[in-house]
């Protein structure tokens, strides 16, 4: 959350401070001030709140004076609003202490339906029920929700599943958005072939310096990896690129330290760098307006292992020397043998598209564990 303004009911802005209004919320993003949104009043401080990894965290800002209010505006992370939707509710509290009333619920219609969709008995499979939801919850983009639904649709039935994901993009492709593992999000889908061309020679640029700057070999990984290999394409239902980087060390330790350096080496040349939440790679902004994933590799005897990746599967000549590419007409590195990394990554079945598939995040934050809470 990047900023909060409240307006009058003719539209003027009502600027509040710390005397006049309480703020509390429930968790700052590794425990760290500048992520607290205690400026968040201030339009001119830059603040933002950010919480810990949680399913539904909460932000309350309560008025110690009375306050006529006409609208209330919430600004996201470079006002993307569809990244997330936030649940508002706004509550006055009533005379001698009774309790509070909802006077506004932003998701109330929302909530409605969903309960009526939830007890109808209208719907002959459990499937067709939950298609509907998928439905309702794209519309709102309500990602939690949906990320629910989808995960205990895997349980069940992958091809539910499937369906779930299917349906949500084709809602939202309306707005040129599409259902991905992070979220809603702009899909490669809805780029032009011009855009894709331009993105991928700037993640080329990016790999370039890498090597020329740091002396780093780089190569394309995960899905970005996938894309050149089998689709000779970016993914239409992917969001994001990735590349990964070979550690000139061996030791935990000591990648651990150059990754650091790495980090504050690009913010220092003016790049957007930072960790990403679990701390497993970097990610950095590019010009395009998509994110790029930057992972790391290393050597650890015969092998490499490439974050967050099983370990010890990879030779070393399976990566090197590396080998040239052609993604969207531009050339790009890629590892020696690419077939063995997207096994590793996809298993055998990774020449045929599954729109279910899911990381195994919970076995590479016990790979890679020294990575998680290192050098910030």
């Amino acid at each position: 959350m990047n900023s909060v303004k409240f307006y009058n009911k003719s539209g003027g802005e009502v600027f509040c401070d710390e005397a006049n209004i309480a703020f509390s919320h429930s968790s700052i993003y590794r425990d760290d001030e500048k992520y607290s949104g205690k400026n968040l009043l201030n339009q001119d401080a830059g603040s933002v709140y950010h919480s810990k990894r949680e399913l539904c965290p909460w932000v309350e800002m309560r008025f110690e004076k009375p306050v006529s209010l006409g609208k209330i505006v919430i600004s996201n992370s470079n006002k993307k609003y569809y990244f997330r939707a936030y649940s508002i509710l706004v509550e006055v509290e009533r005379s001698q202490g009774e309790g509070w009333e909802e006077v506004y619920d932003n998701w109330q219609f929302m909530k409605l339906l969903e309960c009526q969709i939830k007890k109808s008995h209208s719907f002959t499979e459990e499937s067709e029920r939950s298609i509907t939801l998928a439905h309702l919850y794209a519309v709102f983009y309500c990602v939690e929700r949906l990320q629910s639904l989808v995960s205990k649709a895997r349980i069940i039935d992958l091809r539910l599943a499937e369906a779930l994901i299917r349906e949500a993009s084709k809602v939202l492709s309306a707005d040129g958005f599409g259902f991905t593992h992070h979220g809603i999000n702009r899909t490669f889908s809805h780029f032009s072939e011009a855009e894709k061309s331009e993105m991928v020679s700037e993640l080329v640029d990016v790999m370039d310096l890498l090597k020329e700057k740091f002396d780093l070999d780089s190569f394309l990984t995960s899905g970005t990896l996938l894309a050149q290999v089998r689709d000779k394409k970016l993914l239409g239902h992917d969001d994001d690129l990735d590349i990964c980087y070979f550690s000139k060390f061996t030791e935990e330790k000591d990648v651990l330290r150059e990754r650091s350096w790495l980090l504050n080496s690009l913010n220092e040349l003016g790049f957007k760098v930072h960790l990403a939440s679990r701390g497993t790679h970097l990610q950095m902004g590019m010009k395009s307006g998509v994110g790029l994933d930057l992972f790391v590799a290393f050597k650890c005897g015969n092998f490499v292992d490439i974050s967050p990746l099983p370990r010890s599967r990879i030779l070393y000549q399976d990566i090197f020397p590396l080998a040239s590419a052609c993604l969207h007409n531009v050339n790009v590195s890629i590892p020696r043998n690419a077939e063995a990394c997207l096994v590793n990554n996809y298993g055998s079945e990774w020449r045929y598209p599954d729109p279910a598939w899911r990381f195994d995040w919970n076995q590479a934050y016990s790979d890679y564990m020294f990575l998680l809470s290192g050098e910030k």
